[in-house]
């Protein structure tokens, strides 16, 4: 289905991370939420473009107020302006906490 969706020239299709959670797991197997207010980066991975500024596939990192959020096919998804993207990631495996 997502196939199916070109964004406009100059914007972004970006799939949010798992990855990002804020929750914490204590020793003793306690789920501790990150209930404090955001102002943090979040991370994700471009599924479709609207040009050829950012490559499908690639990682970024945008602001958690970019963009809007929207479903395709009961997946959640992020479209934002490729000027709201803050940077890339290359490579797999990646593993940062972004704060």
């Amino acid at each position: 289905m997502i196939d199916r969706f070109t964004p406009a020239a100059g914007n972004v299709l970006v799939e949010p991370g798992d990855a990002l959670s804020r929750e914490r797991i204590t020793d003793s197997g306690l789920i501790l939420p990150d209930l404090t207010p955001s102002q943090k980066a979040s991370m994700g991975v471009v599924r479709r473009t609207g040009d050829e500024s950012y490559p499908e596939g690639v990682q970024v990192v945008y602001s958690p107020y970019a963009g809007f959020s929207m479903k395709i096919a009961d997946r959640t998804y992020v479209l934002m302006s490729g000027g709201e993207i803050l940077g890339t990631f290359e490579g797999d495996n990646i593993d940062v906490d972004v704060r």
